[in-house]
């Protein structure tokens, strides 16, 4: 097992404190905030109606931004500074998460297909080569997605990267990585409970080849759930379709209760909603649509709005502690998936209502972005902007914060301007 000392001395190649200021790399990509021809504070205001098309405008630009941050703080390896402090100027140059690493990659090439810009591309492909190195063979089970700090492999590692890779396949066409994906399909499919219920281990230590019942991370299903469905979009022959049917009949009916039944949601969950609003696409079980359904009105229930908050809160996730920048951004996720899946049924009536929990969110996300306009009191703005906070009490940036805004802006724009998600070709058509 690689401990973090190895890490640092090894694949990463850094020295000194865990905090690091980068003081010979260059400022991010971005040194101002692109410049869309509308009105930004009209476009972002949450008390008016909105004008659907210059959010999109406006949420193209900003992903564009927020790709910007991350080619900024990508490293020559491929792996990105994990965290970045604005108001200290320190980086933290130890601490990784493979994980977030491969939701971030993820996000990047879904920038790109929206973008079509190659710089973007060439930062998301440093970012998908390190997941190609960080894989490792397992005897009979096809090939890993290490976690070099821990040693081990978690089921939602494995399932983001194979998200990443597949959405590379999908954006740029190419197939050259097809070996690979197959061989991480088949771990993931490895993974699965001798019993086929559809239940999944966590992780797997390859020191002591055990599959482990920890860490119990709730969204790790979800994530594979997805990840499963991906596969069964571009591999349409391969076992994957069986297998996520068995994954979402228990997540869906067993794991937490008959949800349809029970007609609520034990948590909110976006990578579930996700999943099962593709995989609704695939095979039309009603079951999926209205948990996903469930997820994305639980979700808006939660938004501040005109009603109950002041106006820079609406659109903005309400929790015990305040706002999560982030928690807001991954709900933006989930309810854009729901969105496409309400247009594709035809459900104008639900599309309407998930359309405007999806705008008031974003014109949110935007609100907070980092840009030219607030980021002067910062030691460096110019390695500001284009991030996000994790909330107003956390000035941070972490890679993921980043992920989960552009992720969700990019799908909004895409329902907006092209009318539904870009994802596989439905092989069934049935209104909800």
């Amino acid at each position: 097992m690689l401990s973090r000392r190895n890490l640092l001395t090894g694949l990463f190649a850094v020295t000194g404190s865990p905090r690091l200021t980068r003081l010979a790399l260059p400022a991010t990509a971005a040194d101002g905030t692109p410049e869309a021809d509308i009105d930004v504070v009209a476009t972002l205001d949450g008390t008016t109606a909105v004008d659907a098309a210059d959010l999109a405008e406006l949420a193209r630009e900003r992903t564009r931004l927020g790709a910007g941050w991350l080619a900024g703080d990508q490293r020559p390896t491929g792996v990105f500074y994990y965290i970045y402090d604005p108001e200290s100027d320190l980086y933290e140059a130890n601490d990784y998460n493979e994980v977030r690493h491969a939701g971030t990659t993820y996000s990047l090439y879904q920038a790109f297909g929206l973008l079509r810009d190659e710089s973007v591309l060439k930062v998301a492909e440093d970012a998908g080569d390190w997941i190609r190195r960080s894989m490792i063979p397992v005897r009979a089970a096809g090939r890993a997605f290490l976690d070099i700090q821990n040693g081990d492999t978690s089921l939602g590692g494995q399932a983001l990267a194979l998200v990443a890779l597949l959405e590379r396949r999908r954006v740029t066409g190419e197939t050259d990585a097809d070996e690979l994906i197959l061989d991480m399909a088949k771990f993931l499919l490895w993974m699965e409970k001798e019993d086929r219920s559809g239940r999944f281990y966590f992780s797997f230590d390859h020191g002591a080849r055990r599959k482990l019942e920890t860490p119990d991370v709730v969204y790790y299903p979800g994530e594979a759930l997805l990840a499963l469905t991906r596969l069964a979009q571009q591999f349409p022959d391969g076992p994957y379709l069986e297998v996520a049917l068995r994954a979402a009949d228990y997540l869906v009916h067993r794991r937490d209760g008959d949800i349809p039944q029970l007609g609520r949601v034990p948590r909110e969950d976006h990578w579930l909603t996700i999943a099962l609003s593709e995989l609704y696409r695939l095979n039309g079980d009603q079951s999926y649509a209205k948990v996903a359904y469930l997820q994305a009105d639980t979700m808006i229930s939660n938004q501040y709005t005109a009603e109950n908050a002041d106006p820079e809160r609406i659109g903005g996730a309400r929790r015990d502690s305040g706002i999560s920048y982030t928690s807001t951004a991954t709900k933006g996720e989930a309810i854009v998936a729901a969105w496409g899946l309400a247009t594709f049924t035809g459900n104008k009536k639900r599309a309407d209502r998930l359309s405007l929990g999806a705008q008031r969110n974003a014109q949110f996300q935007m609100r907070v972005q980092y840009t030219a306009e607030n980021t002067a009191r910062y030691v460096r703005p110019d390695r500001v902007i284009g991030g996000w906070a994790g909330s107003a009490d956390n000035p941070a940036i972490r890679i993921d914060y980043v992920q989960h805004n552009i992720s969700a802006l990019i799908g909004l724009s895409h329902l907006t301007v092209d009318g539904d998600l870009p994802i596989a070709t439905p092989l069934v058509d049935t209104e909800t």
